[in-house]
């Protein structure tokens, strides 16, 4: 379990993937919406849905079904899972559990910049958990 929210909370490292300048990595960078509309986002759903398949323990449990920017402060990450499991797990817990998954350079490159993450779980096309992480909260 603890395994499977780890690789779902682990989509923001899209954000500080590749970046080898000296220079980058000294300083805070700012992720600003437009870093997230030139991401390949295929590329990353692809890479991380084949990262869960195989895994024994997580295959067909999970997929990224979509990444996508709801307005210039928010972009919004979704899951598809076949089980609920988020039973007993609270927002607070969920958004702890995300930015202890998060690299600390991609955290601080969203506070920095003022994004809002909003983390949604479906099963069977129905939101079963929604939860957002706000610039102050990373």
């Amino acid at each position: 379990m603890k395994k499977l929210l780890v690789l779902l909370l682990c989509v923001p490292l899209m954000f500080s993937c590749g970046e080898n300048d000296k220079d980058k990595k000294e300083q805070e960078q700012k992720i600003t919406i437009d870093d997230f509309r030139n991401v390949n986002k295929d590329g990353i759903k692809n890479e991380v849905n084949k990262q869960i398949n195989e895994d024994e323990d997580l295959e067909g449990v999970v997929l990224v079904r979509n990444m996508y920017e709801q307005d210039e402060t928010t972009i919004v990450l979704e899951y598809d899972i076949y089980q609920d499991i988020f039973t007993g797990v609270s927002d607070r817990d969920l958004k702890e559990r995300i930015k202890a998954a998060t690299d600390p350079s991609t955290k601080s490159g969203i506070k920095a910049s003022g994004l809002n993450v909003i983390y949604k779980y479906y099963i069977d096309d129905k939101v079963v958990k929604e939860v957002m992480i706000t610039e102050e909260e990373w």
